[in-house]
């Protein structure tokens, strides 16, 4: 099983098995052509790179997880690269991590205390 975490732009959350087709299920997931737009915080981050040709919202938990840039619509988070270039599986631990991190992240948000999330990343 290689596991990966689908963050919505709503702030719920997926736990996907994206063993076999990787870059299907990842383009099933974000809604078309895959882009990996990070490596950082020990995961990579997906999006759909033609999202903001799509007109997709904003996914703000993606946003300040990139850092960078705006990132639209929903993403993946997945493992990082091993030596061979393949994605590897999140842990459990990992799952169970940024699942938390997403919650605590909208949870802020919705009380307008965004100002007190201290960015963990």
């Amino acid at each position: 099983m290689k596991l990966a975490l689908k963050v919505r732009i709503d702030g719920t959350t997926e736990v996907m098995d994206i063993s076999g087709n990787e870059i299907g299920a990842l383009q099933v997931a974000v809604g078309g052509y895959v882009e990996r737009v990070g490596s950082q915080h020990g995961v990579n981050l997906w999006m759909d790179e033609e999202g903001k040709l799509k007109s997709y919202r904003v996914n703000k938990f993606a946003t300040t997880l990139y850092g960078r840039s705006v990132i639209v619509g929903d993403v993946v988070i997945t493992g990082l690269d091993d030596e061979e270039g393949e994605t590897l599986s999140l842990t459990d631990e990992q799952v169970d991590i940024w699942i938390k991190k997403v919650k605590k992240y909208y949870k802020l948000l919705k009380n307008n205390r965004i100002q007190d999330y201290v960015n963990p990343f």
